[in-house]
């Protein structure tokens, strides 16, 4: 897709009525912040010179790698918007005060001060190119809370907004002003279905993160034909592009504690997914680390597979 063709999906999405965007998938909408708690699973010692290939819409992953000093950043996604929402959340880092970020960026019904245009007369200095001219584009046509209620998530964000600054390392005070003045290095970003990725890379990667849309596939996919080999040849394939002692999560599982990944058998454990566990035959490899959610009173769980040599 070519910027202009980004750009005009992006204007046509924020024209149509929800029933006309129904043609529009749904990965083509931004995250204002990551709904995964990132401070438990990232952290200095899995990025710091390492390559690591990740998702998530909201950019955040990107910028915890960059805070954690990781060699190289590689960031895929189906959504054609995800450079333009990066490049949006560093030039608001550079200019507003922690606060005043999160209060530009989080959504709560009836607010009018997302996205707020003073705010980003501020901030726009710090954009250029293809970035600069996407969100002026959308600026000049369409009102902030057209755009936030579009091409965003449209869900109240109040009940996790002060759980950002705890679960998002880069939203830690300290964090967020060394970032301000941190010397970044560039990001590949990859456009592609997570099944295609394999096509996308030619490199080898310490950390790949594929968030929870592993789980969206199988839900979606699973009694379609081939969907057993598709999965055995990505995932063959992923771990070809993974370095010994590399980690993949792959996935995280929302409000779902560790011990529901088990249920009582004959032979012991059993676990409670089947990919691609079953298919690889390499259960040795696979952890399970449990982890606080973005909503305080539960427990998510995330699954790492982790290449041994």
């Amino acid at each position: 897709m070519t910027y202009e063709e980004k750009k005009q999906l992006a204007l046509n999405y924020i024209k149509n009525s929800d029933e006309e965007n129904e043609k529009y998938t749904i990965f083509y909408r931004i995250y204002s912040f990551s709904t995964e708690n990132l401070t438990e699973f990232f952290n200095k010692k899995l990025l710091n010179d390492k390559k690591v290939l990740i998702t998530g819409s909201s950019a955040d992953q990107i910028i915890v790698s960059q805070l954690f000093d990781s060699k190289k950043i590689t960031h895929f996604d189906i959504n054609p918007f995800c450079k333009y929402m990066y490049d949006l959340k560093m030039a608001a880092l550079k200019e507003l005060n922690i606060d005043s970020f999160i209060n530009y960026f989080y959504f709560k019904y009836k607010n009018k001060n997302s996205l707020d245009y003073k705010k980003y007369e501020l901030i726009r200095k710090n954009l250029t190119g293809e970035s600069l001219d996407f969100w002026d584009s959308l600026y000049n046509t369409y009102t902030p809370l057209k755009i936030r209620k579009s091409i965003f998530m449209d869900t109240d964000e109040e009940e996790n907004r002060n759980r950002y600054k705890c679960l998002i390392p880069y939203l830690f005070e300290d964090n967020y002003n060394k970032l301000k003045t941190k010397e970044l290095i560039p990001v590949e970003f990859v456009e592609c279905s997570i099944l295609d990725l394999p096509n996308y890379i030619k490199d080898n990667y310490d950390l790949v993160y594929f968030s929870n849309i592993l789980n969206r596939i199988e839900t979606a996919e699973l009694y379609k034909k081939n969907y057993v080999k598709k999965v055995y040849k990505f995932m063959s394939q992923m771990i070809k592009h993974t370095n010994i002692d590399g980690k993949i999560l792959l996935n995280y599982f929302y409000s779902v504690p560790e011990v529901e990944f088990y249920k009582n058998s004959g032979t012991g454990k059993e676990v409670r997914i089947k990919y691609p566990i079953d298919i690889l035959n390499q259960k040795e490899n696979i952890s399970y680390k449990e982890i606080s959610s973005v909503a305080d009173y539960e427990k998510d769980t995330v699954l790492i597979y982790t290449k041994k040599r």
